[in-house]
């Protein structure tokens, strides 16, 4: 319970409130490398970080090109973009669920963690419209940051500033 008042979203809401919902949080271990969420698929849970890390990385096209006489030659491949590492009390998973739309990045543990679960139905019928709604903007913000984040990349690896690893070396993404 402490853990929860200490979620920012959750910060200012009853010791009562508090309890009710901790009943639906799961305590969960996960090994380095776990994937915990997959680009393209719609999370069934939302993740609360209590100890550990987890990095997002996203998969995109990007268009490289060289220059041969008459005209320039332009190749579409996908590179995968490294946009942020997350710790306690980050949370993922939510505005995937709150927009009811498919997960624009994979989220994969870089360390052993140890995560609080709250599967989507409970996230959406147990944490109250006004949680909900604090929850959504929140989320929307975090998304918002990291989708301009990859934007940003894409130009910059477009324009041979940057070349993003077509894998990342650091971890393979187990399906």
């Amino acid at each position: 319970q402490r853990y929860l008042m200490g979620i920012p979203v959750l910060a200012k809401m009853s010791k009562k409130y508090i309890n009710n919902l901790s009943y639906f949080f799961k305590s969960r271990k996960v090994d380095r490398n776990e994937v915990l969420i997959k680009q393209g698929d719609e999370p069934d849970s939302v993740f609360f970080m209590r100890q550990g890390q987890v990095r997002l990385v996203a998969e995109a096209g990007i268009t490289t090109g060289e220059y041969v006489f008459p005209m320039p030659i332009e190749t579409r491949v996908s590179r995968l973009f490294d946009l942020t590492n997350l710790a306690a009390p980050e949370s993922v998973g939510e505005w995937s669920i709150l927009e009811g739309k498919e997960s624009p990045y994979t989220v994969i543990a870089t360390t052993a963690s140890k995560l609080y679960e709250m599967s989507k139905d409970d996230f959406r019928r147990k944490t109250g419209r006004k949680v909900l709604g604090a929850f959504q903007m929140a989320a929307q913000m975090k998304h918002e940051w990291w989708m301009a984040r990859l934007e940003h990349m894409k130009e910059m690896a477009t324009q041979g500033v940057i070349t993003p690893p077509s894998v990342a070396p650091e971890f393979a993404i187990r399906t």
